[in-house]
């Protein structure tokens, strides 16, 4: 980048394209109710996206398809993807289109077919929540109430062999299931044998400090099996949330930092700092249903207290609440305890601008309710602790400075290079000549 030119910045254009789910799963944050979009809407929702921001310079335009489960509307995701794809040209847009999925129905003809159009432009999660027992009890099909890990894994499987871009696994974990973190992970590493695999907890949760020690020991766990794969130099490989790029513990836990956190105002009330990092109605824009416009998806589908904050009026934006909703969320940290306020991990504190407006009837007083519960306190202080674990097995805190340089890992060098292996691996070999027909030689 020169000197002259402004830095990237990224946009996300949120559809939800319907909230009906063939899966039933247990801790799933949204209503689901046979609701589906409508092409139109969202060919118009992204015409309006890219007209607002046609004056800001280079920016990274990300299509983020959340459902229920998106590929239940397949014809919905054409529409969006053929219109984004349209308009990035025209613009000059560099983008990628993002789903979130169960994995389920990547049999169908017409999804087969969508995935391998755009495999170059493709960054998909599959939900899998780690051992098959775990999984099995919690994400259920609708119908035969029978688990869905084999389907998921089948689907993902499907995506990795095509080839896409980004391909990721996601899981989720409760209090309940946080027990079988370690083994959930490890199965997923070997599932996956690399790219980007998330184990993340629910908002709903209340994870005390108390839970520190005992997620971290997990967490290390994870990263020395992770190591031990030799997955760690691979920059196409991502342990998220678990090996946060550049999280330096000496540096948090300065002691001159956290007594300028806890005796000086401009450091402990910086809102730089405390800000949500979510991109609610600053990097993201999402289309619900009716041309109503949201923050993300999660206002739109689980907060009952606040309406949208935009309606699509032809292919503009029209303010519904003159900016307050962004006002409240962007000075929301005013409502944390001071514990929170003087914590020198909070800009790194998991967190989501919405959850707090589903507490009770998403008033003032349950807003400052939710975030005195401090539900994320135990997670966040486990990943601190296992960032030192990290520093000090590998000798950096940025994951980046262990990668492989001498391979290239572009989407079409490793496509390649995985069809190589499968051809390899399928080729018929002959059987071993023995070296000694003597039995007792081997019994020795």
């Amino acid at each position: 980048m020169s000197n002259n030119e402004a830095p990237r910045s990224q946009r996300t254009y949120q559809v939800v394209t319907n909230l009906s789910c063939n899966l039933d799963c247990e801790y799933c944050y949204e209503r689901k109710y046979p609701r589906n979009n409508k092409a139109a809407d969202i060919v118009d929702f992204l015409h309006a996206c890219f007209e607002r921001d046609k004056d800001i310079p280079n920016i990274d335009v990300i299509i983020d398809i959340i459902g229920g489960e998106p590929f239940m509307q397949p014809k919905l995701l054409l529409a969006a993807f053929e219109t984004a794809e349209q308009l990035c040209k025209e613009h000059n847009r560099p983008y990628m289109f993002s789903i979130s999925t169960n994995g389920t129905l990547l049999d169908r003809p017409l999804n087969r077919e969508i995935v391998e159009r755009w495999k170059d432009k493709l960054s998909i999660g599959v939900s899998i929540d780690g051992l098959p027992e775990v999984h099995d009890r919690y994400r259920i099909f609708t119908t035969s109430r029978q688990g869905s890990y084999e389907a998921a894994v089948r689907g993902y499987n499907y995506l990795k062999e095509v080839g896409i871009a980004e391909l990721g696994i996601k899981a989720t974990f409760t209090t309940e299931t946080l027990p079988h973190y370690a083994a959930s992970m490890k199965s997923l590493i070997d599932i996956a044998g690399g790219g980007t695999i998330s184990g993340n907890v629910t908002y709903e949760d209340i994870l005390p400090r108390s839970m520190a020690t005992d997620i971290a020991l997990q967490m290390i766990d994870v990263m020395d099996y992770w190591i031990e794969k030799g997955l760690h130099t691979n920059p196409r490989n991502v342990l998220s949330h678990i090996i946060p790029e550049g999280l330096d513990f000496r540096q948090i836990w300065d002691p001159d930092w956290r007594d300028k956190l806890l005796y000086d105002d401009t450091h402990r009330y910086n809102p730089e700092r405390l800000r949500p990092f979510c991109g609610t109605l600053t990097f993201m824009t999402c289309l619900g249903f009716d041309r109503k416009v949201y923050g993300c998806n999660r206002f739109m589908s689980t907060v009952t207290s606040r309406s949208a904050v935009f309606e699509l009026v032809g292919r503009e934006f029209v303010s519904l609440d003159g900016g307050k909703l962004l006002e409240e969320i962007q000075t929301q940290y005013t409502n944390y305890p001071e514990t929170c306020l003087g914590c020198p991990m909070k800009h790194g504190c998991g967190s989501c601008a919405a959850a707090s407006y589903e507490n009770g009837e998403g008033t003032l007083e349950d807003r400052k309710a939710y975030h005195a519960e401090r539900r994320q306190c135990g997670w966040t202080t486990a990943k601190l602790m296992a960032a030192e674990y990290w520093r000090q097995r590998t000798g950096t805190v940025h994951a980046s400075s262990l990668h492989d340089s001498s391979v290239c890992y572009c989407p079409k060098c490793t496509r390649e290079r995985e069809q190589a292996k499968r051809a390899l691996n399928a080729q018929p070999t002959e059987a071993n000549n023995e070296i000694n027909s003597d039995p007792q030689f081997y019994e020795a």
